[in-house]
């Protein structure tokens, strides 16, 4: 299996004005994409995208996409199907 990755959007945000403002000024978010291929074919297995926000003094960006990659590591391990059941509906 290959994966493949790409960073879409990344925003470093503001300690300053989470410490100051708070209420979510100041907010870093990252959003990514993932693709898992098969290597021998080129069928292309999974594919996610996906989107953290980190609005508190309480963890900045990097922490939230750790977080992420590690719950996302573990529903995979319960298979790809079970991802997608866990999956949150896009919001239109």
């Amino acid at each position: 299996m290959l994966v493949v990755g790409r960073i879409v959007d990344c925003n470093a945000g503001s300690k300053a004005a989470k410490w100051i403002v708070g209420m979510g000024a100041g907010a870093s978010n990252a959003t990514w994409d993932l693709k898992f291929i098969d290597r021998s074919s080129g069928q292309l297995l999974l594919a996610v995208h996906h989107r953290a926000i980190s609005g508190t003094t309480m963890s900045e960006i990097d922490d939230k996409i750790i977080k992420w990659l590690e719950e996302f590591g573990e529903t995979l391990k319960e298979g790809a199907a079970r991802a997608y059941e866990k999956g949150k509906p896009v919001k239109e």
